[in-house]
């Protein structure tokens, strides 16, 4: 996959991986909240399978001041970069693209 592949819903991406175009909506494999109160911890095997367990979720933002940079909450509203967000949280699994730049 290049910077330029458009990626499909449910694909998994991890470090080194260029941001596809389309992609405005992914999911962090590897952290996840199981709802004790304690916000998003490393997420076990059975994270994907556990409906008490969501995953830390990312929204790619569009405001003028932050385009391009992911917005996700823990501890509060954060924005970090793509390669930034793959090193400290991937593998991260596509939920959401838009259809401008998409092949669907």
């Amino acid at each position: 996959m290049t910077g330029t592949d458009p990626a499909k819903v449910g694909d998994v991406l991890d470090m080194g991986a260029p941001e596809p175009p389309n992609v405005i909506g992914v999911e962090s494999l590897a952290w996840a909240d199981y709802g004790w109160g304690d916000g998003p911890t490393l997420a076990d095997e059975s994270a994907d399978d556990d409906p008490e367990a969501e995953l830390l979720n990312f929204g790619k933002t569009s405001a003028p001041s932050i385009d391009g940079y992911w917005k996700f909450y823990l501890g509060g509203k954060t924005y970090i970069d793509w390669e930034t967000m793959l090193r400290r949280f991937g593998p991260v699994r596509v939920t959401h693209t838009s259809k401008e730049n998409s092949d669907d």
